[in-house]
């Protein structure tokens, strides 16, 4: 049987039995055949818990009528969610073998709302429950309707109370059948005026097919058995990995815990392939209290030695230095696990140690083109192996629920990954689950202050737009509310901190770090021409990139990106010397005889690189007095 690749996931169903199958040919419940299960790539498809159905009930509830959720969603049916790309947190709903919808978190309000398709709307309308977000049309509209325009605001001859432009909404015939589902355009009065203009932008359109009520109530239980025969082969294979692993390898064994799904089933496999690992967890300082408690009773569970390492306070003592984490700027990830990591490996197997992580392709490019086994980048006497590479969400669990593991609570409490409680990779509607953390008043007091001192906006806390130093598309249209309006004061000498580590989630190398004062970035910019090219950055805030390789923000932060370490070394210390001229010169004067090419001038008692003259040549920051001689004191008081 072919293993599974990423953005081929073998996503089928069977009609006959309700139930999602793995195998390509035929339902192992049943023997009949099965269909393919279209959704939005890559397709790392998890069950809905109790608590994700509940979340799609209540919204299709709010938005649609008191009842509907219950109604076209009801128990003993299985449901899956499919997180998909997005500006912020959307899941596809699938139920009955077809997407049904998506739960969409929107940034613009701060609220959930769900999108439904054409075969769920079919059902709200024959639901009896709708009483909300519905309009009605003229006969002679529907043609276009149904071709795909827009519901146009003179064709509609009846509508719920209480629409709001931006929310989803019913389009029906006369005979109160779906027709289509699109965002409004306008209020219910604007739409009911028989004026001009677009009431309702269709998104879905068509014929609803009906979604019928499942042969019996289903549970996991069946979907186990339609799905014995894939996830025993699975199995089999991901066993025979870890024994062919450890053989080629004469190491120590291990297996990294992390609390999550995947570390779980992974830890499992290697106990089923007959070895007594030691147990490897980083507690970030930013866990769960449930993450923490899973890894210990995992560990207890099984007798195995569980060896741990601190961050302690890391991430709070290097907020000041470093500023808020970003998607674009994890430093986090080098002071809070990257650097325990080094700590606990060295030293516990200081002559190294095969570990088994529970890495898989469809988290990420970067993991995807990673492979099974690898040497790690930043800590050499380890090397990992991950037994679970090409499996999907849904195949973990399926092994999980096969074993009766003991899996974190907070999956079922609508977390889709566990992890630190405030990364910034997270979506804001991830984020919503955790507004009672102990320690989210700490961060947001920290944000707070930093938005103030920077003269950035209310949006840019509300929206957490901390979470990029460059905003990705999709959210450009906050750049106003990205951009700082004055420069905080200086506060101290021009010295660069560097997080401890090296980033290997970059296609090469990264490493993070701050200077000690905001920058002047038309000075910094100006003297960075000395090391390479220079551009603005798009959607940076007055960010700026250097060779493509080195992003600079005018915060103090950096992103050194290289294809090795030795390489990153340069790098950085060509940045921190440019930068430090940049910041402290005196006006001395020595550059400007360094340079072969005339390029370096006094421009109001200051080094000033003519930029067309510059051939990024670095002779002239080399005898450079405020860089090589004079100590962080001294050039304080210069600054």
């Amino acid at each position: 049987m072919p293993i599974v690749r990423l953005g081929k996931m073998p996503l089928r169903w069977c009609a006959a039995c309700d139930l999602p199958v793995l195998e390509r040919t035929k339902c192992g419940r049943c023997g009949g055949g099965t269909e393919p299960v279209p959704v939005t790539p890559p397709g790392d498809i998890r069950p809905a818990f109790t608590f994700d159905i509940e979340m799609v009930r209540e919204e299709l509830d709010r938005q649609f009528g008191k009842g509907v959720g219950q109604a076209t969603i009801p128990d003993g049916r299985i449901v899956l969610l499919n997180r998909s790309p997005s500006t912020d947190r959307m899941d596809e709903v699938i139920m009955a073998g077809r997407v049904i919808g998506a739960l969409v978190f929107d940034i613009d309000r701060l609220e959930f709302r769900f999108i439904p398709r054409m075969d769920l709307a079919g059902a709200i309308a024959s639901s009896g429950k709708l009483a909300r977000g519905w309009i009605r049309m003229d006969p002679g509209a529907l043609p276009s309707l149904m071709k795909g325009s827009n519901a146009l605001a003179p064709g509609v001859i009846g509508a719920a109370d209480g629409i709001r432009p931006g929310d989803e909404v019913l389009i029906l015939d006369p005979d109160g059948k779906a027709v289509g589902v699109g965002s409004a355009r306008m209020e219910t009065a604007e739409m009911l005026k028989n004026g001009r203009g677009i009431a309702v932008k269709n998104r879905w359109y068509g014929e609803a097919a009906p979604l019928g009520p499942p042969a019996k109530a289903q549970d996991w239980d069946d979907v186990l058995e339609a799905n014995a025969r894939y996830l025993d082969d699975m199995i089999g294979r991901a066993k025979n990995f870890v024994v062919r692993t450890v053989e080629q390898h004469d190491m120590p064994v291990a297996v990294s815990y992390s609390g999550g799904k995947d570390s779980l089933a992974t830890l499992l496999l290697v106990l089923e392939a007959g070895l007594r690992p030691k147990v490897l967890f980083i507690d970030t300082g930013l866990e769960l209290k449930e993450t923490v408690d899973n890894v210990t009773e995992v560990c207890g569970a099984h007798g195995l030695e569980l060896l741990t390492e601190e961050a302690g306070d890391a991430f709070w003592d290097a907020l000041p230095s470093f500023g808020p984490p970003s998607r674009d700027f994890r430093w986090c990830c080098k002071t809070c696990k990257l650097g325990p990591v080094s700590r606990l490996i060295m030293r516990n197997f200081p002559e190294g140690v095969l570990t088994f992580i529970g890495q898989r392709a469809y988290e990420s490019v970067q993991r995807q083109g990673k492979g099974a086994v690898w040497r790690n980048p930043w800590v050499a006497a380890q090397v990992g192996a991950s037994p679970i590479q090409e499996w999907s969400a849904l195949l973990v669990w399926l092994y999980l629920f096969k074993r009766k593991a003991r899996a974190n609570p907070l999956y079922e409490q609508g977390h889709a990954r566990i992890g630190c409680w405030l990364c910034p990779a997270s979506d804001l509607g991830d984020m919503k689950l955790l507004e009672d953390h102990p320690d989210r008043g700490r961060l947001m007091a920290f944000l707070k202050s930093y938005a103030e001192e920077r003269g950035l906006p209310e949006a840019w806390l509300s929206k957490a737009l901390w979470r990029w130093r460059r905003l990705p598309r999709g959210l450009d249209r906050y750049e106003k509310d990205h951009r700082q309006t004055k420069r905080p004061e200086k506060k101290g000498p021009v010295r660069l901190v560097l997080a401890e580590g090296y980033n290997p989630c970059t296609g090469g190398i990264s490493v993070e770090g701050a200077f000690t004062t905001p920058l002047d970035m038309e000075r910094v910019g100006n003297m960075l021409r000395t090391v390479g090219t220079v551009r603005p950055m798009e959607g940076g805030a007055g960010a700026i990139i250097v060779m493509d390789a080195i992003d600079v923000f005018p915060e103090g932060a950096i992103v050194v990106r290289g294809k090795d370490e030795r390489e990153l070394k340069v790098r950085v210390e060509e940045v921190r010397r440019a930068i430090v001229r940049a910041m402290a010169c005196v006006g001395c004067g020595v550059c400007l005889g360094r340079c072969p090419e005339g390029a370096v001038v006094l421009k109001d008692g200051r080094a000033s690189v003519k930029v067309e003259l510059c051939v990024s040549c670095g002779q002239c920051g080399e005898k450079c007095p405020v860089v090589d001689f004079v100590d962080d004191r001294k050039m304080d008081e210069e600054f």
